[in-house]
């Protein structure tokens, strides 16, 4: 049986997350999917949770890992669909549509990927458009949200699972990896995949350093010298005209103070 799509969703002691993103799944009008379950051994209300909802899971299993991409890795080993999609827990289909919408043409891309919701405590924060075209330019500053990519499943056949090396990073190494092979075709959709719970590890501030400090580790590894050299210039350019701006526009800049500290309450 060919299946089009793979929904891979991880989870640690996080019950009332998982309800939600089991809700948000099997609402879909969409059936063209399976849909896996890899639970890091909770402890908490998840298992009940697995058990009331078994019959909706092609593969479910509670057991010990060593993170998030080492339990990611293990559903794509289980994955029989073109495509993977990583919905972790607490993260939401945008609505019962979502699927319908992205798989209604038999055209075939690498990565097909949309825009996607943040949200904090179920409020949305922003919606976060993604570029119509991911280069290594535009991963060298920003990123994009994995819960809004599909994967199609034999790019990790090609270029291997994520690096479990990583702790924080390692969809944006496998994004890297991917987007540095120039064969690689990308598709970007006018559509809100999903609402990411940005309550994730990733969007800690005790370990946003941490992160920072991985993908600099990850660029310098995918990057020429060169390049990494002129992209790092040119971030600095910007960030001195932007700042040379704001310092002659002190409304926009009290403005923009203003958000950056309503953002800091927002993370912490």
């Amino acid at each position: 049986m060919n299946l089009k799509l793979s929904i891979i969703t991880i989870n640690f002691n996080h019950a009332n997350g998982l309800e939600k993103t089991i809700e948000s799944v099997i609402e879909q009008r969409f059936t063209d999917f399976e849909f896996i379950l890899i639970d890091g051994g909770s402890t908490d209300e998840s298992l009940s949770l697995l058990k009331k909802h078994k019959q909706y899971f092609s593969y479910c299993v509670s057991e010990n890992d060593e993170g998030i991409y080492d339990a990611q890795n293990k559903g794509i080993l289980k994955a029989k669909g073109e495509y993977c999609l990583f919905l972790n827990s607490g993260d939401t289909l945008y609505n019962s549509d979502v699927l319908s919408n992205v798989f209604n043409s038999n055209e075939k891309y690498d990565l097909i990927y949309g825009d996607v919701e943040l949200c904090k405590d179920a409020k949305k924060i922003r919606t976060q458009y993604q570029p119509d075209s991911i280069t290594p330019k535009f991963l060298f500053t920003e990123s994009i949200c994995h819960q809004s990519v599909f994967f199609m499943t034999q790019l990790f056949q090609k270029f291997g699972a994520y690096n479990v090396g990583y702790k924080i990073a390692a969809d944006y190494d496998f994004l890297f990896r991917v987007i540095t092979e120039k064969s690689t075709t990308q598709k970007h959709l006018p559509l809100i995949i999903a609402n990411y719970d940005t309550t994730g590890l990733s969007s800690e501030s005790k370990v946003f350093k941490e992160l920072q400090k991985e993908r600099e580790i990850i660029k310098k590894k995918y990057l020429p010298p060169d390049t990494y050299a002129y992209l790092e210039q040119l971030q600095k350019f910007k960030s001195e005209i932007i700042t040379r701006w704001l310092m002659k526009n002190p409304r926009i800049l009290n403005y923009f103070n203003l958000l950056y500290h309503f953002y800091s309450r927002i993370r912490n």
